[in-house]
């Protein structure tokens, strides 16, 4: 379950920094996407730190 955690937070995390990007330098969605983007991101870190923190106990 962990793992799955895991993987998980780094689909949220890639979607999130690819979707920060495109926005930024190519597609100009506006400030609605790039809210959503950065919340994907956010998104990632929360589960990650706290799958790795589970770990670590």
């Amino acid at each position: 379950m962990k793992e799955r955690k895991k993987q998980i937070a780094h689909a949220f995390l890639i979607i999130g920094t690819f979707g920060l990007l495109g926005n930024g330098f190519i597609l100009d969605w506006g400030r609605a996407a790039t809210l959503l983007f950065a919340a994907f991101n956010l998104i990632g870190l929360v589960v990650l730190v706290m799958a790795c923190r589970k770990r670590q106990e």
